[in-house]
Order: structure tokens, then C-alpha cells, then sequence
């Protein structure tokens, strides 16, 4: 992935591009009733995926999991998946794994034979696109909530067998299957990821306060990693090491070969934060990804490792820090620092002295001016605070396209 932005969105996702890759399967013919397959894929890469987005969870109890955003049939489904063991995955014929997902298994729908493929008819082309949908949705979902199952990098599909007959079909059986892109040694390599994240953890873990360890957690990911500017250069690759950049692995591990593009980073940040139990979700544009961390105020806060790494190997050394302290500021001042400069590809990181803004009225009043001001197509969140200098209370408000 490109290490650019345009918007600013947190992630639920509810519709996903089907790719169809219809199964040839002979038609068994059993006292007149007939078996057949249907077979769907899951593109693995979210580049070339349609979503579409609802804000995470932003109350006290948010957790940031997608899970709490799914329906029914999307939590059966995914915790199927989430339940298959990598020995199941690993002895199974064809790296396909039966499962039992209520709303799937048993449901009865209208169609027809075409060379052993199950096609739907009637009303049941859009109960049947649904159930397909129900299962990317899951399976994508799991993917950004466990970014430590490696396995579900690449493909991951789904296989219905039908039986039936007189244009009516029940479906007997439903499987997830595995592309397994790393030659069976996913779980070897989870391992020591995991291994690495801990590590982290527990470092990360011995500071004082939230903050401080968020903090140290991204730093410690920072210092090991360098951007792979190679990988981002080449969307699509099915190279073992372009293909890692996406994964926490390239992240988590340090001194190798493998370094990470801005996924790699962000899906590694959760992975450790979650360790410490403090809640954190990625966050995803069309060409990028962060993290959304939840602080000890229950507000969600936006961190992108990927642009705070300072490169040079890594060394945070090299990271140029830049802090803007008014200490006798004017009434009706305000600093403003925006995301990006202008226009641009990519675009350009805002840089400089923050911008002298006016203060006029009310909090909700500047609020709704400034919000009202920001370019349509990529606002998404605004934070606004207004603070007492002299009693150190504070009004904020925050305002969320998406909401």
C-alpha cells in the first residue's frame, strides 16, 4: 500500500467485492436428487475490495472490535472461522475446513443446475448474494480484528455443497478454504510473532500510565521497522516479501529481509496494544492504514506508526519531533494544524508553524465554522477544545462524518 491518505475513516466493513470462481463439478444423480458446488474467493488485498464504512465503536465501552458490528449471521460465520485450528486447516484435504454456520447450513433456496454449479433463480439470487456477502464481511472483519492469524493472508473462500432437486436445493455442507501463501509454515511463523509482540508487551507494559505505554509500544515497533518503499511501489505483488509488508510479521520481526508498507505497521500496533488489553482497531482509507487507540478519557485517538517512523533503520534518532508552545496567547487566537499542506500525489505532510486561526463566539459556534470549512470529500473528524486558561476547565466537542 501506498504510504498516502486522503481521508481520514475508521473501519466497519458491510459490503465486499465478490470474485466468482465457479467450481466444475459432475452432477450426482441419487433417486432423482442432485449434489452440486458453488465455490466464492475473497480477494485478499483490501486495494482492490469496495467497502463501505460505519464509525467504530466511540462510547466508553467501545472496544474497537468489528465483531460488536456484525449481524447475526456475520458472528456465526466468523467465529467459525475464528474457531478452525491451524491442525485443522493443515491435515485437511485441499486446506478446506466444514463448518457449521447457523443461517447457512440447512438454508433452502431456488435454482439451477449449470455443469454441476449451483446458480440461483428468483427471489433467492439476492438471498444467496446476501449469504456470500454475510461471509466476506465476517471473513474480513476477522482479518482486522486477529491480524495475528497469518493463515487468512491471501485467498480465503468459502465452498457450498448444495443437494436437491425440481429447482429446490439445500445447502448440506459450507467450508472455508486456505491459499496458505507462505507454504504451510504459517503457524511456525505466528509463533514467533507472537513471541516478538510480547516482548514488546511486556516492555511496553512497565510504564507508568496509558499514554506511556502506548507510547513505548510505538516506539519499540518503530525502532525495529523500516518503510519498504519497494513493496509500496508494487500493489499487487505476490512476492513472499512484498506480501509481508502487509502482515504484522514483517513488523514485528527485526534484522531480516522483510520490512513493512503502512498495514504492516498498523496491523503489528494492534496486535501489541491489544496484549495490553487497551483497545485499538485499524483504521483504513483506499490507499492507507492507522490505528484508532482508545485513552483513559474513552476518547479514540488517531496514531499512524507509519509516518512517525523516522526510517534510517529504524533509528527514532532520525525523526524529527516538532512541539508549538504559546505562552501568552491573545484571546480570539487559535493555532490550527491541518493533516496535509494541499493538493498533491502524494500528498504532502503539513509542516511548518501551525496556522493562525480566528476565534469568534460559542465552541459550538467555531465548531460548526470550521467543520462547515473543511473539503467535503475528505473531512471525516473534527476535535475541538475550548480550555480556561485561568481555571483549567475545558469544553470539547467532537464532530464525525460518519456518526
Amino acid at each position: 500500500m501506498k504510504k498516502i491518505s486522503r481521508e481520514l475513516l475508521s473501519v466497519l466493513l458491510a459490503v465486499l467485492l465478490l470474485v466468482a470462481q465457479p467450481v466444475s463439478a459432475g452432477a450426482l444423480e441419487d433417486g432423482g436428487a442432485v449434489t452440486l458446488t458453488d465455490q466464492q474467493t475473497l480477494v485478499d488485498s483490501f486495494e482492490s475490495v469496495q467497502l463501505t464504512v460505519q464509525s467504530y465503536e466511540s462510547t466508553a465501552n467501545g472496544t474497537g472490535s468489528l465483531y460488536s458490528g456484525l449481524s447475526a449471521r456475520q458472528k456465526a460465520a466468523y467465529k467459525a472461522l475464528e474457531n478452525i485450528s491451524w491442525s485443522r486447516i493443515i491435515s485437511s484435504g485441499g486446506n478446506t475446513v466444514p463448518v457449521s454456520v447457523q443461517g447457512i447450513n440447512g438454508t433452502v433456496l431456488t435454482g439451477m443446475n449449470s455443469g454441476g454449479t449451483f446458480v440461483p433463480t428468483g427471489s433467492s439470487v439476492t438471498e444467496y448474494r446476501n449469504i456470500q456477502n454475510d461471509v466476506n464481511v465476517a471473513i474480513t472483519a476477522l482479518r482486522y480484528d486477529r491480524p495475528d492469524l497469518i493463515w487468512l493472508d491471501a485467498s480465503v473462500g468459502s465452498y457450498y455443497n448444495f443437494r436437491g432437486t425440481g429447482g429446490r436445493y439445500v445447502i448440506t455442507q459450507f467450508s472455508f478454504y486456505f491459499s496458505l501463501p507462505y507454504g504451510g509454515q504459517e503457524n511456525t511463523m505466528r509463533d514467533r510473532m507472537m513471541e516478538a509482540a510480547r516482548s514488546i508487551a511486556n516492555e511496553a507494559s512497565r510504564q507508568p500510565d496509558t499514554y506511556s505505554r502506548v507510547k513505548r509500544a510505538h516506539d519499540l515497533i518503530a525502532a525495529r521497522s523500516t518503510y519498504n518503499n519497494g513493496a509500496a511501489s508494487r500493489p499487487g505483488s505476490s512476492s513472499m516479501g512484498d506480501r509481508l509488508a502487509h502482515n504484522a510479521y514483517s513488523a514485528l520481526i527485526g534484522g531480516d529481509s522483510f520490512e513493512p508498507v503502512c498495514d504492516g505497521y498498523s496491523k503489528a500496533f494492534k496486535i501489541v496494544l491489544n496484549l495490553m488489553d487497551i483497545p485499538c482497531t485499524v483504521a483504513i482509507s483506499h490507499n492507507h492504514m492507522w490505528n484508532n487507540v482508545k485513552m483513559d478519557d474513552g476518547l479514540w485517538y488517531n496514531v499512524d506508526l507509519t509516518w512517525d517512523d523516522g526510517g534510517n533503520n529504524g533509528s527514532l534518532d532520525s525523526c524529527s519531533r516538532y512541539t508549538f508552545a504559546y505562552e501568552t496567547p491573545a484571546a480570539g487566537e487559535g493555532h490550527f494544524i491541518h493533516t496535509y499542506m494541499h493538493d498533491g500525489n502524494p500528498l504532502p505532510s503539513f509542516e511548518g508553524e501551525p496556522k493562525l486561526v480566528e476565534i469568534d463566539g460559542e465552541i459550538d459556534e467555531f465548531a460548526k465554522m470550521v467543520w462547515e470549512n473543511l473539503n467535503e470529500e475528505n473531512k471525516v473528524s473534527l476535535f475541538v477544545r475550548y480550555i480556561d486558561i485561568e481555571t483549567g476547565e475545558y469544553e470539547t466537542r467532537i464532530v464525525n462524518k460518519n456518526c
